[in-house]
């Protein structure tokens, strides 16, 4: 087996253990850090993994989830920063390893979800912005710490407020105000942002905005439908492409005269076969191929998948609410 089969090998989702293991044993060190990062690797590969002389091999380890906790507790130790900032990453890593390393690596720590939320308080008052990014981005911060963070002064530190999935209704309108651009857009990116809050976004006077709404998963077809009037080419093309776009909506972008909006339509998967049987005979060559793509895919469904509309929208079971 050669170098680079070997690498292959090592990178492999579907690598058998056994075979992990013993390319565990190559002197190339790039195959030996590929398998420290397989989760297929067995963990008394893993252990001996740890030892190596190479810190690139044994900070896969580190970040490896499936790393035992007491290899975990050794390599915290390691006197290589990167190796640490690994234990650091691991979400397996136990709490009383994060508080020893958050005093060496707290970037890391405050943005593992099993920080000690004693530790998080503390980290959340660091005067290293990057921390307090991490503390804002913790999937479990509590709301009362994402509402302090909401007002600092760095606006790097708000934007990673405003795209926690957790954060509070209130909050979010808070950012959704804020004099930072960057902020704002990032707000009304959130995965969890209410549906009327992005129908009163589409009617936001910066472009920016507008576009968010006319990407986001959890865009309504009446809102699409309202920014498929704008007078930006881009937005129309952004909503052509959303996968909530009603088929009516869609047969209308059909007819707009930018090639590039035709070509959104064409390649979305609600556009009515009739659009697309048109589109297939566009003047653009591009809107031709894309229609005629969409059209054959189209053909191999069942009758009953071809005539229900695709949403991009998650089952409400499924997604977490926001909070109020």
């Amino acid at each position: 087996m050669n170098a680079e089969l070997k690498e292959v090998m090592a990178r492999r989702s579907d690598t058998p253990a056994e075979t992990l293991a013993e390319l565990a044993k190559d002197q190339d060190s790039n195959v030996r850090t590929w398998v420290a990062m397989n989760l297929n690797t067995p963990k008394e590969t893993l252990v001996d993994l740890s030892k190596d002389s190479i810190w690139d091999v044994r900070c896969g380890v580190a970040e490896n989830p499936n790393t035992p906790k007491e290899i975990l507790g050794e390599l915290a130790e390691d006197h290589h920063v990167h190796v640490r900032d690994g234990v650091a990453t691991n979400p397996n890593t136990p709490p009383e390893i994060l508080v020893g390393l958050s005093y060496t690596a707290p970037a890391f720590v405050a943005a593992n979800p099993r920080v000690p939320l004693s530790v998080l308080h503390e980290l959340a008052k660091d005067q290293d912005r990057n921390v307090r990014e991490s503390v804002a981005a913790n999937p479990n911060i509590p709301e009362e710490m994402l509402s302090e963070l909401a007002k600092d002064q760095d606006c790097n530190v708000r934007l990673s407020v405003a795209g926690n999935p957790n954060i509070p209704k209130t909050v979010l309108l808070d950012l959704l105000k804020d004099e930072n651009l960057d902020v704002r857009s990032g707000a009304a990116a959130n995965p969890n942002i209410p549906e009327e809050m992005l129908s009163e976004l589409a009617k936001d006077e910066n472009w920016d905005i507008r576009m968010v709404v006319a990407e986001h998963e959890n865009t309504s077809a009446e809102t699409l439908a309202e920014l498929a009037k704008d007078d930006d080419a881009y937005i129309c093309c952004a909503v052509a492409r959303n996968l909530n776009t009603s088929p009516e909506t869609l047969s209308e972008l059909a007819k707009e005269e930018d090639s590039q909006i035709r070509l959104s339509v064409a390649r979305n998967k609600n556009t009515p076969g009739e659009v697309l049987k048109k589109l297939a005979e566009d003047e653009d060559l591009k809107v031709r191929e894309a229609a005629a793509a969409m059209k054959s895919e189209m053909d191999l469904l069942s009758p009953k998948m071809s005539i229900e509309p695709v949403s991009r929208k998650k089952e409400t079971a499924r997604s977490p609410k926001m909070k109020m």
